[in-house]
């Protein structure tokens, strides 16, 4: 096109679906992800992960949550629709994972949507299929439980370069949704989460299973990662009354660290599974000023930070998974120094 012909004009529905599609649903984990994350915002007690080929043919998140009301089939897979959040003001007073409205509108636009839903009111399920531009096209009755299957076929299929290397990295990407998933496991509440992988004629292979736990942190950490990890970590609990801020937890004992792929360490503000730097730099530079002879081990952790409303930002990146906070360097410091009691003296 020639400078003289260019001219300032709307990009087309299709494209832009296809481009802010693609920044909502970065990889494998963001898509399971969001999937998991609906199906604890509708109550489930249960969700289950089920893979086909490391999620490059069919990725299904079903659970026994509440289900999806018929008035809602045709805005369920339109961008910024959402039951969640109604205006901005909202975000301050926000109790679910999601709230953008963008999670089933980006996986229509990025490969075959299908929902299957059925509500305690219902005598039957309903199967929705969806096309590329969030529409729904189709709806017929079928058997299924109260609650909700979301099936997304070819992700990224539309994009041949994300699908390229989604396909050359899937093991790699495999074992980022693991990562992720033991996260929601240990500290998204009492739900409990299965997740597998098929791939060819091999048997189904387990990634993640809570193994019917209850919600006590230390009995999921056993039942996601195992006895050995939960017997060497030991409670953090302190407060500082005048943010009106507590965090609760679990971190390795003295000379308990570990290093390279075993190592974990998960954070949650409010239920909400996030990545807090800051945090995890506090306890890695304190356990290594503890015990400097112990050279590259790191502490397992598993943080829950409360924090009143008002004081913290999730929306800041597309995932939801940074998080702004206020005073984050007084919280922070206050975290290194509770990880700096002296074994022996007092609990973390």
């Amino acid at each position: 096109m020639s400078e003289e012909a260019r001219v300032i004009q709307a990009i087309d529905k299709a494209s832009v679906a296809k481009i802010c599609s693609g920044q909502v649903i970065l990889d494998l984990a963001t898509a399971v992800k969001e999937l998991v994350e609906n199906a604890l915002d509708a109550g489930a007690s249960s969700v289950e992960v089920r893979l086909k080929e490391h999620g490059l043919q069919l990725i299904e998140v079903a659970d026994n949550g509440r289900g999806i009301a018929p008035h809602d089939y045709e805005a369920l897979a339109l961008k910024y629709h959402t039951s969640k959040l109604a205006q901005f003001n909202d975000l301050e007073r926000l109790h679910t994972f999601g709230f953008r409205g963008e999670a089933l509108s980006s996986l229509a636009a990025l490969g075959e949507l299908s929902v299957v839903t059925r509500t305690a009111e219902q005598a039957a399920a309903t199967r929705l299929e969806f096309d590329r531009n969030g529409k729904l096209t189709s709806s017929a009755a079928c058997a299924r439980g109260v609650g909700t299957t979301v099936a997304i076929k070819d992700l990224f299929g539309p994009l041949p370069v994300r699908r390229q290397e989604l396909t050359r990295n899937v093991r790699r990407e495999v074992a980022k949704l693991r990562l992720l998933l033991q996260q929601y496991a240990v500290l998204a509440g009492q739900a409990q989460l299965f997740a597998s992988d098929q791939a060819g004629r091999a048997a189904r292979l387990t990634l993640v299973s809570t193994s019917n736990a209850g919600g006590e942190l230390r009995a999921r950490v056993s039942a996601v990662l195992g006895a050995k990890v939960a017997a060497v970590l030991q409670p953090i609990d302190f407060e500082l009354a005048a943010e009106g801020v507590k965090v609760t937890g679990l971190v390795s004992r003295a000379g308990c660290g570990v290093k390279g792929e075993k190592l974990r360490q998960f954070c949650c503000i409010n239920g909400r599974p996030v990545e807090l730097p800051r945090a995890v730099k506090a306890l890695n530079d304190t356990y290594k000023a503890l015990y400097s002879s112990l050279v590259g081990l790191k502490p397992m952790a598993f943080l829950c930070f409360e924090l009143p409303p008002g004081t913290f930002d999730v929306n800041v990146t597309p995932d939801k998974r940074s998080v702004f906070i206020q005073k984050e360097v007084a919280i922070m410091n206050a975290l290194g120094q509770s990880r700096g009691c002296k074994p022996g003296q007092s609990s973390l």
